[in-house]
């Protein structure tokens, strides 16, 4: 990005916090290109951003000048470069693995940890009524169909993170009970993210793909609508979404590169 650095304005910076200022090129100011204003199809074209490109490797081959990295980050309104451009599948796993760990945990409160287990007991004991069909899977840890003394044991142990809940049955319906209805955070590369209605699948018309229609729903909706048409989003689905959606990007014809240069040395004056 060198050639677009070269004609930002400076600015005089305490960098050390040794009250001695220093000169250096003012990053934060923004700009756009007037020939980019109008929007118009025969002057962008779509490309794929593939794990082994990055902005200067495209300007490189598209340009021919890897120097023209800064016109496919501007006029892909990308601000950080790190984070706004697609990571690499590796660089994600890592991501992912760093943000939500790789044990599949409930995290509560331990004032709402009480409520919660107290409320389980007392199903067990016929102290408590039941809240629905919802709360009676979430305390049927394991599966079997009942609330048992067991299953409270076992809740217990979700509850202060000794257990992750892929190691019960309905570890995870458990854990999304929990998030809708006590404001549980559920993290896990593999834990639920959010549930989603497909409202329609993808389809290609006269050479045009139609993305797929989907809204993101509650856990409780997700219970009323037919199986093959809902789905549950873990987190590392949910990043994996994020980071494909910036794979495509716009790429400017090259034949107005040299105007566009032209254009990015007169925007400071």
């Amino acid at each position: 990005m060198a050639f677009l650095f070269k004609h930002y304005p400076k600015v005089l910076y305490e960098v050390k916090k040794n009250n001695k200022k220093e000169e250096l090129i003012n990053i934060t100011k923004r700009f756009g290109l007037n020939i980019l204003a109008d929007d118009q199809s025969t002057v962008f074209y779509d490309y794929f951003v593939k794990d082994t490109d990055k902005p200067d490797i495209i300007a490189s081959k598209y340009y021919d000048d890897p120097t023209m990295d800064w016109l496919i980050l501007i006029v892909n309104n990308i601000i950080d470069p790190l984070w706004d451009w697609p990571l690499t599948q590796r660089d994600l796993d890592k991501f992912v693995s760093a943000k939500y760990g790789s044990k599949n945990i409930i995290e509560l409160p331990s004032d709402i940890q009480t409520i919660v287990y107290n409320r389980a007991v007392g199903r067990v004991s016929g102290t408590v009524t039941s809240n629905g069909q919802l709360e009676d899977i979430a305390f049927d840890v394991n599966g079997d169909g009942n609330i048992s003394i067991s299953d409270n044991a076992d809740l217990l142990n979700l509850l202060n993170t000794n257990d992750s809940t892929d190691q019960h049955v309905n570890g995870q319906l458990t854990a999304a009970y929990l998030q809708e209805y006590y404001g549980a955070k559920l993290l896990g590369k593999d834990a639920i993210h959010h549930f989603e209605e497909i409202k329609a699948p993808s389809k290609r018309t006269q050479g045009v793909t139609i993305p797929e229609q989907k809204k993101i729903i509650s856990y409780t909706t997700y219970n009323t609508i037919a199986s093959g048409k809902k789905r549950i989003v873990t987190n590392k689905e949910y990043e994996e979404d994020l980071n494909e959606a910036k794979r495509t990007i716009k790429l400017v014809d090259r034949t107005l590169l040299r105007q566009i240069q032209s254009e990015a040395k007169n925007v400071f004056g």
